[in-house]
């Protein structure tokens, strides 16, 4: 590596056999700083390498990292699908039995009143009356008893 001496003065800089000044230099008498500026250039480029070692070991570790978290938040979305899914079928099934209770009141209401009704034919008829079941009448699709004129 030139001395800063040198490469000021556009000469060419050769470290004198071991010395820790160039050639140049010595002839001229003049201070020099070319170990000084190799050993920096050498302490530099360890540091450098250090910090891509560094670099690459953060990066790997990164790329891990995302890797775990993509794993997670596919888990997270699975599991966000699962319970829309559930919450969903719980609703309908709610519906669903609330529509059938209502269904269950109306038959249970429906077959009271026949009961009642069923009853009460039954004590006029044990009473001797003749009861006529004039239901068929309000029955859908049954011909209109009185015809219009």
């Amino acid at each position: 590596m030139p001395c800063t001496e040198c490469t000021r003065h556009g000469r060419t800089c050769r470290m004198a056999p071991k010395r820790p000044r160039c050639l140049e230099c010595v002839r001229r008498g003049v201070k020099c700083d070319g170990l000084f500026v190799g050993l920096q250039i050498d302490r530099r480029l360890d540091q450098q390498r250090a910090l891509r070692a560094q670099e690459e070991s953060a990066e790997d570790e990164l790329m891990k990292l995302q890797s775990e978290m993509a794993k997670v938040q596919a888990r997270v979305s699975e599991s966000l699908a699962r319970l829309t899914r559930l919450r969903t079928q719980r609703r309908f099934l709610e519906k669903r039995t609330e529509e059938l209770a209502d269904q269950d009141t109306a038959n249970l209401e429906l077959l009271d009143g026949v009961t009642e009704e069923s009853s009460l034919v039954l004590d006029a008829q044990s009473m001797g009356a003749q009861v006529v079941d004039w239901s068929f009448l309000d029955a859908p699709g049954s011909p209109d008893p009185l015809p219009s004129s």
